[in-house]
Parts: structure tokens; sequence; C-alpha cells
């Protein structure tokens, strides 16, 4: 990453060592201290990672396609700071400043059911895109998010129970208390063990 800025981005030896040896903070990323020394921007390094990793790098700004903005739920958006951008088949392309995010990559697998393609943007892009198509306003629905994945909508890290009995089938759903034999069946299994542990 270091030699990368070097050569792309005007970032001078003594800065890059300086970075290494000194400058960083626990925990923090080469790119992330050559940011906050003032030696460099936020787009040279994540253009720099978009080649380190032999992926696409996008300015911005980012325009999901309605499918791709239906297929996420907003709270893995925001939880991972990702964009879905577009689905093809059964692949789907999001934006992300952070591409070596296994976890955010798994999970959009796991909702979508689709091979993940990631391009690399700046954080400020992917906040302003957010910002512009996951708000409260353009939240999509739970039901199109199944009909935008063709799948029922899985359980994921920091779905709240709200989000996650409104993403239930309406099939599913009880609006009253069971009557009739379904009353009986549940005042029965209430009063009795259906084990007895001896």
């Amino acid at each position: 990453m270091g030699q990368l800025l070097i050569d792309d981005a005007g970032v001078k030896p003594h800065d890059v060592e300086t970075a290494l040896s000194s400058g960083r903070q626990p925990g923090e990323r080469l790119g992330d201290t050559l940011v906050r020394m003032g030696v460099t921007t936020r787009e040279a390094v994540a253009r720099a990672l978009a080649c380190q990793l032999a992926l696409d790098f996008t300015a911005g700004p980012l325009e999901p396609t309605e499918t791709a903005r239906k297929a996420i739920l907003p709270s893995l958006i925001q939880a991972h700071h990702l964009v879905p951008l577009d689905i093809d088949g059964r692949r789907i392309r999001i934006a992300l400043s952070d591409p070596l995010n296994v976890r955010a990559i798994d999970d959009v697998q796991f909702q979508t059911g689709c091979r993940v393609e990631c391009l690399v943007a700046t954080p400020t892009t992917i906040a302003t895109a957010i910002e512009t198509w996951f708000t409260l306003e353009t939240r999509p629905e739970a039901s199109d998010v199944r009909a935008a994945t063709s799948q029922t909508a899985s359980v994921t890290t920091g779905s709240t129970l709200g989000e996650l009995v409104h993403a239930l089938p309406q099939s599913l759903k009880i609006d009253a208390a069971p009557t009739g034999e379904a009353a009986e069946l549940e005042r029965e299994t209430r009063l009795k063990p259906v084990v007895r542990l001896v």
C-alpha cells in the first residue's frame, strides 16, 4: 500500500516511514494514518487499495438500481457501510470503503444468495449514497426485499425483532388470538408438559 501511494499519489517515502514507525495509532491502517497526517487523501488511499486488491474503484456518485436497493435490508447496509449497486442473475455488485471486511461480504451473500462482487469507494461517497438512497423515506419494505432476491428474508446480525416480524410472510402472521381447536391446543400445551422427566 505504501509503495502504491508513493508511486501513484505523490506520498513521500519519508511520510510512509513515519506513519509506519511512530505515526500510527493502535489498530489504525496505514492509509488512515497518512490521511490523518495530511499527506494524502481518502480518494488516493481508496484508489491504491483497489489497485492492490485488483478491484475497480468508483468515485461516485453511486446510483443503485431499484432491484439492488431492495435486495439488502437497510440495517445491514448501515451496519457495514456499503451500497448495493446492481444485481445480474446470481451476482450482486456492492461498493464499500473496506473490501477486506469479510463479514460484510458474507452477510450480503447470505442475505441475497448471490455471489458478491466488490467495488472500492471512499467512506464519504458511501455515506452520501446511504443518506440519499437508504433513509427511512426510501427504505424498501421487507416484501420488496424478498421479491428482489426470490428468497425469503434471512435473519441477519443486527436485525431488530420488529424487522424480523415485518419480514415474515403474511401467511405466517397472526392478527388475533387463536380460536376453536387452535385455542384448545394452545391451552392444553400450556397446562400439561409434553415430555415428562423421570
